[in-house]
């Protein structure tokens, strides 16, 4: 990240987080990236991407698209097709009254989630990528803490 021209959020560097900012994925900006760590390896990344409300749908759905030529067919897609407005969609994302979102299983059986969610006064395209040997080593962690 810090080689593409990121930078490192200090006040937010915990031991096993980092938050960065100022760079792009795929030629998309990124908002924030946070990246979680068990045992000084990475096993979560979450990608935050700011978007206007009148061509969110429309970016996550270009979005949705490149990560299937890549990941394949996804296991879940919520994207409420039934919706005969786009504000009225927008209007369902921001009460939580909705959630969109795909899931996918990579071939190495890692999990990419792609979401739109309504953080403070924007909505977010949130893009989550874990290994699935890291969900387990953190739920293993979380057990020994108790």
């Amino acid at each position: 990240v810090l080689a593409k021209g990121g930078r490192q959020i200090d006040s937010l560097y915990t031991k096993d987080e980092r938050m960065f900012s100022n760079f792009s994925l795929s030629q998309r900006p990124v908002t924030y990236l946070l990246v979680k760590f068990v045992k000084n390896k990475a096993y979560q990344s979450i990608f935050s991407f700011e978007h206007n409300d009148i061509d969110i749908l429309t970016y996550y759905d270009n979005f949705s698209q490149d990560l299937t030529a890549v990941s394949g067919k996804p296991i879940e897609v919520d994207n409420y097709p039934d919706f005969r407005s786009t504000d009225a969609k927008i209007r369902k994302i921001r009460a939580k009254d909705i959630l969109i979102k795909t899931l996918w299983v990579a071939k190495n059986k890692n999990g990419i989630d792609l979401q739109i969610l309504p953080i403070g006064q924007s909505l977010m395209v949130i893009l989550m990528y874990q290994q699935n040997s890291g969900a387990e080593i953190e739920d293993a962690k979380r057990r020994s803490d108790l």
